[in-house]
């Protein structure tokens, strides 16, 4: 978008580019067109995910504005890398990047690092000049080989000489792309979850193919919840703790590579109930008191206890009483006599506790003495 293109030259950029889109099959799930403009400052004028299908595409090219300004290619090279090929722009993991890049003229600023970089992110480079364009610099901005990555035209009212072979050899390359992709970079295999108990679970899967960095285990509870993750770097399995009681988890495994990551291998699993009290029993009646007994529950925080009188009427004065892991046993008095009462105990893991288990028993029967003569 330069000033040396100049307005009427602009119009044949359009043609051009619309030619271009017209020879591609163009959608959310297919190809995804975007587009900046550069001169002294480089604008993005839609990305990857602005448009859904081909004439919408179209439609933004064909009112494309003329920007004018310097010819800083090598600093749109760094814009592009720091703000296109990005899954927020509409980048996806395990699609071929192409880039095509059209000038008319030298660059006012260095271009072979910022085009290594791309290169180096997986991006295809093709280089267009025009008219005045250096042909070095072109070169040294496209990928190898520079035979079918560099097309140089004389002139503008030329350029649309250059799309058949020029989409011939794109295709081609986003084949190969894609096949080198698929041999180099892979979703995780065989997600197998194990050791599940109320608060943590292990997952375990195969390697993915390539030179995997680390993998990254996302998981999540199926209602509702903030995503949490972890990473590994040489294992393959990973144990998830701190989880909650009687919870499906969804979990997504992620092959982590230099420069993407792979697809997720996808599952679920559900946390077991809390390991509950057995054994109880009560004990010891009076007509006032009782004492409760269980036996001990492995990981327990504490116990909780809620006892209360049957009434006539199904109301319930319970009254709760917690003890340490380590009391097994509690007497409880202040009791009604001859009254039928209800005695639950919950094991407690911190803020959670299990099943109760109840029992029931009726305290004695008050007399009064007397003396008979």
């Amino acid at each position: 978008g330069s000033w040396s293109i100049g307005r009427i030259n602009f119009r044949l950029v359009r043609m051009f580019l619309e030619n271009l889109v017209n020879a591609f099959d163009v959608g959310i799930d297919k190809t995804r067109i975007g587009l900046a403009q550069y001169s002294g400052d480089p604008r993005i004028e839609w990305h990857l995910n602005a448009f859904s299908s081909k004439d919408a595409v179209i439609d933004a090219v064909r009112n494309l504005p003329y920007k004018g300004g310097n010819t800083l290619t090598g600093f749109a090279l760094n814009y592009i890398m720091e703000n296109c090929f990005k899954p927020e722009s509409g980048s996806r993991v395990g699609v071929p990047k192409i880039g095509i890049l059209i000038t008319d003229g030298k660059s006012q600023d260095d271009v072979i690092t910022p085009a290594e970089s791309l290169r180096n992110a997986g991006v295809e480079l093709f280089a267009i000049g025009v008219k005045n364009a250096d042909e070095n610099e072109l070169r040294s901005i496209a990928s190898e080989p520079e035979s079918s990555h560099v097309y140089n035209v004389a002139d503008f009212n030329i350029m649309s000489s250059i799309v058949e072979g020029l989409t011939r050899t794109v295709c081609e390359q986003v084949e190969q792309q894609d096949k080198d992709i698929r041999e180099k970079i892979g979703a995780p295999l065989d997600l197998l979850t194990s050791e599940v108990t109320a608060r943590s679970f292990r997952v375990s899967w195969s390697h993915a193919p390539g030179n995997v960095e680390k993998y990254r285990v996302v998981y999540y509870p199926t209602q509702a919840g903030e995503p949490q993750e972890v990473n590994t770097v040489d294992e393959t399995s990973v144990v998830l703790q701190h989880l909650n009681s009687l919870t499906e988890y969804q979990l997504a495994v992620f092959a982590v590579y230099a420069n993407e990551a792979s697809e997720a291998l996808r599952g679920s699993e559900t946390t077991l109930a809390f390991p509950t009290v057995t054994g109880l029993k009560l004990s010891n009646v009076t007509y006032g008191s009782m004492k409760a007994r269980w036996d001990s529950v492995d990981g327990v925080s504490g116990y909780m206890l809620l006892y209360a009188p049957l009434t006539d009427d199904g109301g319930l004065d319970e009254k709760e009483v917690k003890v340490s892991d380590a009391v097994t046993e509690v007497e409880l008095d202040g009791l009604i006599p001859h009254t039928e009462y209800t005695v639950s105990v919950y094991a407690m893991y911190g803020e959670e506790t299990s099943d109760p288990i109840t029992n029931q028993e009726t305290t004695c029967e008050l007399y009064t003495q007397t003396n008979v003569f």
